[in-house]
């Protein structure tokens, strides 16, 4: 049985914090996040964070094939590239 999302967990830096994302995320493994602005506020923050730490948690924690990304892009990724040009 899974535990409650409502617990405090701790980690001694910010590497352990991804690693502990995507254990959560590897066990409830949703098939929706629900949110106010989750693809460019909250959830497309911790990606791009992760990017600055070189982790592609955006890959990670897709359920897309890597190999199939180019055809998939996100809405987060596209707004990405807009801002870069």
């Amino acid at each position: 049985m899974m535990e409650p999302l409502n617990q405090v967990e701790w980690a001694k830096n910010e590497v352990s914090v991804f690693q502990k994302l995507l254990e959560v995320f590897r066990e409830y493994d949703p098939d929706i996040l629900v949110g106010f602005e989750t693809e460019t506020q909250s959830i497309g923050y911790i990606c791009k964070r992760g990017e600055a730490l070189t982790i592609q948690l955006a890959t990670m924690l897709s359920r897309v094939p890597v190999t199939l990304r180019p055809l998939n892009e996100s809405y987060y990724n596209q707004r990405l590239l807009q801002r870069a040009n």
